[in-house]
């Protein structure tokens, strides 16, 4: 599975998991749902909207999967 098939997915699951229309998910995000869409058919990514997917999560697996797909790790956030 592609990295960008993976994160279209991983958006559509979250989308259908909070129960939300892809319009009510942009205005969550403050994009437009066309946006969204293209986000779930993987032709575009969320980019910089990636930490607000993250913290609509209600999984820590989800949340780490959208933090993973920004670049960062465990260790970037969590304070030693």
């Amino acid at each position: 599975m592609s990295s960008n098939h993976s994160l279209a997915k991983a958006i559509l699951d979250l989308r259908r998991r909070l129960n939300l229309s892809q319009t009510q998910l942009a205005n969550k995000l403050g994009v437009s749902a066309m946006a969204v869409s293209r986000w779930e058919r993987g032709e575009n990514e969320p980019g910089q909207h990636l930490i607000g997917l993250a913290k609509l999560t209600r999984t820590p697996q989800q949340f780490w999967f959208f933090i993973e797909k920004m670049g960062l790790t465990k260790r970037d956030l969590v304070k030693r």
